[in-house]
């Protein structure tokens, strides 16, 4: 193409394949070839491009889509390259002067290789060994109170396991219930580790609340011990959510599956102070903090907030990034969530759940770039 062209410095076409770890920095990739680099930016440009998420891929498709046809239009460009199949009609039928390059069979049986190693790893995953810890709280209340409500739990494990048909091993403990099962069965009743669907069966059939903690190990004892820690948790938070706590020892809320945002209609002067500073609305700050109080921590990464305000992660993140702008939220670590794809940041949210403060905290200024 560059002999075609005569564009010996590639300054006249666009490659959507070679900008995936510089956007809009194109002449970057002319560095690495004058300094006989290209490899090292190959190798680099291939390990972003692994670590991207299907929704990353199709986001990212469709801007290379309307980059092509901008720069096209614009008279920026002479022509262009691709590898990207399903945008070609879209690139031709704008006229774009652009040539597909197709993927060789090396290609192919590398990504079907790679395919098949990652099956095998979800497969492996979803067999490790898991533990619930179920507690009743301990009360002031008759002992007959305690062991009717112990033997309810019982039934309501028995029933639970009936409807979902889990692969449960039921122990008695001193003050409730442990189960022995692996991480396929906790994915499925946790609904991806989200909600506590557990926790809702106990609250809506048995009327008392219970602690709940998930606990995944890469062996029985690691897991027992992270199911007790996670109880604990609940524990600590009354009850309110349970916990998880997988074998990275990285600690997750999970909502019940019907928990409602607790939303006032009166707007606080704090609420609306946060508002002006952030640009977001009224409602949504409140949401935020209802959320927040929800899970019971200010450690919350974007998709967790998705999940519970129903919102896309677009949205949540359009809403974290405002947060952080007025520093009213930062980064505070990154999580692998899966053996695969990007991990996602935990966000720590500075907003006052109790909305008990006239006015905001003293809140260093914004960073101006």
């Amino acid at each position: 193409m560059a002999y075609k062209y005569q564009d010996w410095n590639f300054e006249q076409g666009y490659f959507d394949f070679c900008d995936y770890l510089c956007p809009d920095q194109e002449s970057s990739l002319i560095e690495y070839l004058k300094k006989g680099t290209f490899r090292e930016w190959l190798d680099e440009n291939n390990r972003y491009i692994d670590s991207l998420s299907p929704e990353d891929i199709q986001a990212m498709t469709q801007r290379k889509l309307e980059k092509h046809i901008r720069l096209w239009k614009s008279g920026k460009i002479k022509y262009s390259l691709s590898r990207m199949s399903p945008i070609m009609p879209q690139i031709l039928a704008e006229g774009v002067e652009c040539t597909y390059i197709p993927f060789s069979i090396e290609d192919m049986r590398s990504g079907f290789q790679q395919l098949i190693q990652e099956i095998l790893v979800l497969r492996l995953r979803n067999n490790l060994p898991a533990a619930i810890d179920i507690l009743l709280p301990v009360s002031e209340d008759p002992v007959r109170v305690f062991q009717d409500r112990y033997e309810a739990m019982e039934r309501l494990i028995t029933a639970f396991n009936k409807k979902y048909l889990c692969d449960f091993i039921v122990h008695e403990t001193h003050l409730g219930f442990r189960i022995s099962t692996n991480h396929k069965t906790v994915e499925r009743i946790t609904a991806g580790m989200t909600v506590c669907l557990l926790k809702e069966y106990f609250e809506q059939h048995g009327g008392f609340k219970v602690y709940i903690g998930y606990g995944i190990g890469t062996d029985l004892a690691q897991a027992e011990a992270a199911a007790v820690d996670a109880s604990r948790e609940s524990k600590i938070a009354l009850g309110r959510v349970s916990y998880l706590k997988d074998e990275n020892r990285v600690l997750a809320a999970l909502s019940d599956g019907h928990a409602e945002l607790s939303i006032s209609s009166e707007i606080s002067p704090y609420v609306r102070e946060v508002s002006d500073m952030s640009g977001l609305s009224t409602l949504t700050i409140q949401k935020l903090i209802a959320a927040l109080r929800l899970i019971g921590t200010e450690e919350v990464t974007t998709q967790e907030l998705s999940r519970i305000l129903h919102i896309t992660i677009r949205s949540a993140n359009r809403f974290v990034a405002a947060l952080v702008k007025c520093n009213l939220a930062r980064v505070l670590y990154s999580r692998q969530n899966n053996t695969k794809g990007r991990p996602s940041k935990v966000y720590q949210i500075l907003l006052d759940v109790t909305e008990e403060n006239k006015g905001l905290p003293d809140i260093p200024a914004p960073e101006r770039n």
